[in-house]
């Protein structure tokens, strides 16, 4: 996969080549910290962070884009390695702590770590399909994109549906948030100077997801304050009756 191989690209491209490195390693950087505060969030509020399917879909494009189809620059093969690692942090304390989160559902409560390992594999044959028909390199920032937008989607629907912020905080959110949107001047910087390969990026499609992933990340923070507001006022009303 040689989309992170500057050497191959248009002199116009290389040009602007220190920046899309900046916006690359500050993106890989902060997710591995996210991933590291997601570990942190599940043992101390004894929740998970991440939606079931999202975990799933993400390590399993980590696992195609680090390990099977890697990229040609070493370290950036190097730091999605790293993600597996510690996204498999993230996986083990959702299912030592996620079935508690999971008594609406009792057979998803008895079940987790198979669902787990079930829905890796479904996502990483996924993943191969795509790149199979896609190639290397589109699929890898093809299926990112999709990615993120199940996630933001999702991330916003687990909210409302579990009702409470155990397992994440909107420090986490931030750097969630802005470890993706610095990718968007990379993007815009790949459409411009490079479209014989990533025009694609530019197409209806991928704008859409987007809007999509900019409207449900803004608008998270914004639900976490209101029921993190709402449990601050229950808190209180429980400590008073208590006294």
């Amino acid at each position: 996969m040689d989309g992170f191989d500057l050497t191959t690209a248009p002199p116009e491209f290389q040009v602007w080549g220190t920046a899309v490195w900046v916006c690359n390693s500050y993106s890989n950087l902060i997710w591995l910290y996210v991933y590291a505060g997601m570990i942190y969030r599940s043992y101390k509020d004894k929740s998970f962070a991440m939606p079931l399917i999202s975990q799933c879909l993400n390590i399993a494009w980590e696992i195609t884009f680090g390990f099977l189809y890697a990229p040609d620059h070493w370290l950036v093969m190097l730091t999605f390695q790293v993600a597996v690692i510690t996204n498999c942090g993230v996986i083990y304390s959702a299912i030592k702590y996620g079935s508690r989160e999971w008594d609406r559902s009792p057979m998803i409560q008895r079940h987790l770590p198979w669902l787990y390992i079930g829905g890796v594999l479904l996502a990483l044959a996924g993943h191969l399909t795509a790149t199979a028909e896609l190639g290397e390199t589109r699929a890898c920032f093809m299926n990112a994109i999709v990615c993120q937008v199940i996630l933001s989607v999702g991330y916003v629907g687990q909210l409302l549906v579990r009702g409470h912020t155990r397992g994440f905080s909107l420090h986490l959110w931030f750097f969630r948030f802005t470890g993706s949107l610095t990718l968007v001047p990379e993007f815009y910087l790949r459409i411009k100077y490079w479209p014989e390969v990533f025009g694609f990026l530019g197409q209806p499609f991928i704008l859409w997801c987007c809007y999509m992933y900019l409207g449900f990340d803004l608008a998270y923070p914004v639900l976490f304050w209101y029921i993190r507001k709402r449990e601050k006022e229950d808190e209180l009303a429980k400590g008073l009756k208590e006294k």
